[in-house]
């Protein structure tokens, strides 16, 4: 009865090890596989941090604290926010998808009657999203699959009072 189920563990651990890399695919098959993935597991949350074109973060560079002046009329949080931020974009080739917008603090206090004050604190805000790392196929070195995973990024920011140690 024991070797039985260690035969059936070992047939379990096993299972699992090749079905991680279920999908050995090239390069090429990759970005079709890439595709699926965003529709299926980004569109809930963080479709906009992948799929926003980089010319959109070309003027972000710009963006400082000290030149912030909050759009009361702007659509966009950041543009009105207390705690304004600006993306960077962070790139992996070993990931998919590749780019990401991650988003930067402007300031280190909070915009408080259009100043900065540093009595408060901006925190960056994070939220998980999966992503997929390629992976070489343990049977073909030049195939890869993807694994998913969890990636935490930053997404906004806040103000927040500081913490204080009693």
């Amino acid at each position: 009865m024991r070797a039985a189920i260690c035969v059936l563990l070992s047939l379990l651990l096993l299972g699992s090890s090749a079905m991680k890399h279920k999908a050995c695919l090239s390069k090429s098959e990759l970005g079709l596989q890439g595709q699926k993935f965003l529709r299926k597991h980004l569109q809930r949350s963080g479709w906009f941090l992948v799929q926003t074109p980089l010319t959109l973060y070309k003027s972000e560079e710009k963006r400082t604290c000290a030149g912030f002046t909050p759009q009361s009329a702007s659509p966009e949080h950041r543009n009105r926010a207390l705690s304004p931020w600006k993306y960077r974009i962070d790139v992996d080739e070993n990931r998919y998808p590749q780019e990401i917008a991650v988003a930067e603090c402007l300031c280190e206090g909070c915009i408080i009657n259009g100043q900065e004050n540093l009595t408060f604190n901006s925190e960056p805000v994070k939220q998980t999203i999966m992503v997929s790392r390629y992976e070489k196929c343990p049977e073909d070195p030049q195939k890869f699959s993807l694994v998913m995973e969890p990636m935490e990024i930053e997404v906004a920011c806040t103000c927040v009072i500081p913490r204080t140690s009693h």
